[in-house]
């Protein structure tokens, strides 16, 4: 600090002099100043009730609006975790269908290539009446994809040799002569059919005749 000199200590105190009260004076101004100070006292204890009452408000709606934040983050992941289960029970029950039908799809094909084929053999051309067009569609059709594999296969076949037909091993006239012989027993089945329904007839009339 700097240093005072006289002059200027000497007027410090004659200010201070002028402004000192009287005594009477200080003996009336303390009461005053008690209830100033009890007032100025109540009020920041007010003041303070205030600011600790708004403090306290203040942290109780954020305690309320951490929950409510809280609440819709819990809403949020049970959503989300149904979502979850319910897209997992779908793509479950979408592959169960698609390995259902995958099963269903090789059993059937399974079923179609098990079925003997009827054009072997010789034999089986005496069964076809008993075959329906679908057999025989399948059974044409598995030919002509084997052929298709032969021809179309990097091991190429060198020469294909065609099925002979059923009667490809007999000569002409003995065809001629089975041919004859067919002839011949369908011009005997009218007259067949004709003694056949004389002989009901015939039949029939003896058996009227004896219950009568």
């Amino acid at each position: 600090m700097n240093q005072m000199n006289a002059q200027q200590l000497a007027m410090y105190q004659q200010m201070m002099q002028q402004a000192a009260p009287p005594a009477g004076g200080m003996q009336q101004m303390r009461p005053q100043l008690n209830q100033q100070q009890m007032m100025m006292v109540l009020q920041q204890q007010q003041q303070a009730q205030a600011q600790a009452q708004a403090i306290q408000q203040q942290q109780q709606a954020q305690h309320q609006a951490a929950n409510i934040q809280a609440q819709r983050q819990r809403m949020m992941l049970l959503q989300q975790q149904q979502q979850q289960q319910q897209q997992q029970q779908q793509a479950q029950a979408a592959s169960q269908q698609q390995a259902q039908a995958l099963a269903q799809q090789r059993l059937q094909a399974a079923n179609r290539l098990d079925r003997p084929s009827l054009v072997e053999s010789n034999d089986s051309y005496e069964q076809i009446d008993s075959f329906s067009h679908r057999d025989l569609a399948i059974s044409r059709f598995r030919l002509n994809h084997d052929l298709l594999a032969d021809v179309f296969s990097p091991y190429h076949i060198k020469q294909y040799t065609p099925p002979e037909p059923h009667y490809g091993n007999e000569d002409i006239p003995r065809l001629q002569e089975k041919l004859a012989e067919l002839e011949k027993e369908t011009s005997q089945i009218p007259e067949k059919h004709d003694t056949q329904v004389r002989d009901w007839h015939s039949s029939f009339e003896k058996l009227q005749t004896a219950s009568s």
